[in-house]
């Protein structure tokens, strides 16, 4: 994955969520202030965006594509799960 890592960033003192805008939503940095109580902290040894979510729009391709494989794995588990459940009710109903 090319440029910094997404992260949900609440400050470490008061909580208050920190979401990179502007210049500093793509640009790599890992020094993060607090707009609410000034505080600043590094999250990570990496450089870090805030987000509010993690999977916000994004120009990554790559970001997409992965999001992508995640939601199909998800509903393909979700698939699984369901016929299970009904394997279980229809074996229960039979006996």
């Amino acid at each position: 994955m090319s440029g910094p890592v997404r992260m949900r960033l609440p400050c470490e003192r008061c909580g208050t969520l920190h979401i990179d805008r502007g210049e500093f939503s793509t640009r790599p940095h890992h020094t993060h202030q607090c707009e609410e109580c000034g505080l600043v902290w590094r999250p990570a040894i990496v450089d870090t965006v805030g987000v509010r979510f993690l999977w916000e729009q994004s120009e990554d391709p790559g970001l997409a594509e992965e999001r992508a494989r995640l939601r199909d794995g998800f509903r393909r588990g979700m698939a699984r799960a369901i016929a299970d459940i009904h394997a279980m009710i229809d074996t229960e109903e039979t006996t």
